[in-house]
This record gives structure tokens, C-alpha cells and sequence, in this order.
């Protein structure tokens, strides 16, 4: 599915009960560009990147990243993107290189050269635990192949 539009929606909402999270959001983001989503807490950011991930569903409203259908397609959205939330999934106790290897099984089409460049790259050291690196160093290891990074599932398309 190749598509201009990394990202597109159409009327995009989400409702929890009687709140109103994510409200008639209409976005089109070219492939190749770099977006940011600024606003208050409870504007609807977080909620808006988990519809997009298909890890929340939409009450309205239709949106497709990279071209495939966030409520019909999220498995072929997940292994194309990566997503580091705010506070860190990692196991503190793990090394860098323990937590490369259980997300290496995780990925049928992990690409270690291309892990071990941003090893290189972001200077994490492997044996070092998760628990002593910096919150910056977590979040590089985090998108460099450790849960919820890209990496390690690279799309060829």
C-alpha cells in the first residue's frame, strides 16, 4: 500500500463516556515530513497517537497511516512504526543487550545491522542495565529496537 500520505483522517474522534478526547480531527501528513502535535495536557495528543496506532478504536470518523486502515490493518501499522511513550516500558533489571535479544524474537523481520548502527550511533553500551542508563539513553534504546521501537522492523516498502 503505497501511498503520498503518511498519515490521513477524516473526522477522527474519541469519545470516553461523556468526554470528548479527540473531536472531527481531519489530518493529512505528507510521507517524508516532520510533525509535531503541541497542545495542553487533555488536548487529545496521547489519544490521537493511539488511534493512529490502532491501540485505541475510533468512535467516529476514519484515518489510515501509511496507508492501511488503523481499525482493519493495525498489525501491518505496528510492525511499520515505532512508538516511545512518555514513561518507559523497559525492564530496569535487563541489560541493553538482554533487552535487544527478547525484542529480536518479537520481530520476524528484525534487521541487526541495522540495531547494532544505532547501538553505535546513540553510544549505548550493551552491557550496561537498563536501570543505570539516563531517560534520554532509554528512550534511544527504546527506539533503537527495544519495546515499541522500529529498528528491528524495518520497512523495505
Amino acid at each position: 500500500m503505497i501511498n503520498d500520505l503518511a498519515i490521513e483522517t477524516y473526522g477522527l474522534t474519541k469519545t470516553f463516556g461523556l468526554m470528548t478526547a479527540v473531536e472531527s480531527l481531519d489530518l493529512a501528513v505528507p510521507r517524508g515530513s516532520i510533525y509535531g502535535f503541541l497542545g495542553p495536557n487533555g488536548a487529545g495528543k496521547t489519544t490521537t497517537i493511539k488511534l493512529l496506532l490502532g491501540l485505541n478504536r475510533p468512535t467516529a470518523g476514519e484515518a489510515r497511516v501509511l496507508g492501511y486502515d488503523v481499525t482493519r490493518q493495525t498489525v501491518d501499522i505496528l510492525v511499520r512504526v515505532g512508538y516511545v511513550p512518555e514513561t518507559s516500558a523497559l525492564y530496569d533489571y535487563y541489560k541493553v543487550q538482554d533487552i535487544l535479544r527478547f525484542c529480536r524474537d518479537c520481530y520476524p523481520s528484525w534487521d541487526q545491522p541495522l540495531v547494532d548502527r544505532y547501538l553505535e550511533l546513540f553510544q549505548l553500551p550493551r552491557k550496561q542495565k537498563v536501570g543505570n542508563l539516563s531517560k534520554g539513553m532509554k528512550n534511544q534504546l527504546a527506539l533503537g529496537g527495544g519495546p515499541g521501537g522500529q529498528a528491528g522492523a524495518v520497512d523495505s516498502g
